[in-house]
């Protein structure tokens, strides 16, 4: 067992009678020191379940406004959202758990050969019924994703389509400058060759509301990020004092609101 600072364990590791790790715990903690996550990996460091308490949890908050539709009748404080994951460290599901550790909805995922998710089934429990759809249809050849939405009755609720536009629809002006020297040569050339003179205005340097986690699923994440390590990142959700981790195994990318990309790291 390790512990922090505050003599709160951050770290539980189950060893066989070899002296072989076939289990690890990993723990983070709210301001409050009360317990705000807990991860669990296997004996070659891939994640099985992750567990987020507190009803404040964002794919909780999603379930319950749905299937509730705001009509609540009981407290969700000090409820459980826990992430199960395949062997091959893909999202299996996602279930929800009351404060009498009673699952009350779940959230199974689908993929295809890709790796991709194809179906996302929302359902309630005890009784096992669908309550919400959703179907992907991801085109990685011609850069669209479809997706349909059918509720519990089996009816389409909504269909979205996108398609990533062309270059030369996505940036009709000159990319902005970064303020690198090195980095914005094209984009200075490009100016001068476009209007004779160089611009007036100073470099600028873009920055986005939010840092960002893209998920190995496509998913995009606004994030804060706390630290970046060799094996996780540990993150705050906005209007969220507590800090979670996921596994880099999960990630695709980690950027800075500055656009500077802190995973995977460039050398």
């Amino acid at each position: 067992m390790i512990y922090n600072e505050k003599n709160n364990p951050i770290s539980f590791l189950r060893i066989d009678a070899k002296g072989e790790i076939w289990e690890k715990n990993i723990f983070s903690y709210n301001i409050k020191e009360t317990l705000a996550s807990k991860f669990i990996f296997d004996d070659s460091d891939n994640p099985q379940y992750y567990y987020i308490y507190g009803d404040q949890e964002p794919w909780a908050r999603a379930y319950r406004d749905y299937a509730f539709s705001g009509n609540l009748n009981q407290s969700f404080i000090g409820q459980t959202t826990q992430f199960h994951f395949s062997e091959d460290g893909t999202l299996k599901s996602i279930e929800f758990t009351n404060v009498n550790n009673l699952p009350y909805g779940r959230i199974n995922f689908v993929y295809d050969h890709l790796g991709l998710v194809r179906e996302e089934k929302w359902r309630s429990l005890p009784s096992a019924k669908l309550i919400r759809r959703y179907v992907y249809n991801i085109d990685l050849q011609n850069q669209s994703k479809k997706l349909w939405e059918y509720g519990q009755d089996g009816e389409e609720v909504s269909y979205v389509e996108l398609e990533m536009a062309s270059e030369d629809k996505l940036y009709p002006n000159p990319l902005p400058r970064t303020g690198n020297s090195l980095d914005e040569i094209d984009v200075v050339l490009n100016e001068i060759i476009r209007t004779g003179i160089m611009p007036p205005f100073p470099a600028n340097i873009p920055h986005m509301e939010s840092d960002q986690i893209l998920l190995q699923n496509g998913d995009l994440m606004d994030v804060e990020i706390i630290q970046v390590t060799s094996i996780e990142v540990t993150f705050k959700l906005d209007k969220d004092e507590a800090h979670y981790t996921m596994p880099l195994s999960r990630i695709r990318e980690v950027k800075n609101r500055w656009g500077e990309v802190l995973f995977p790291s460039i050398k």
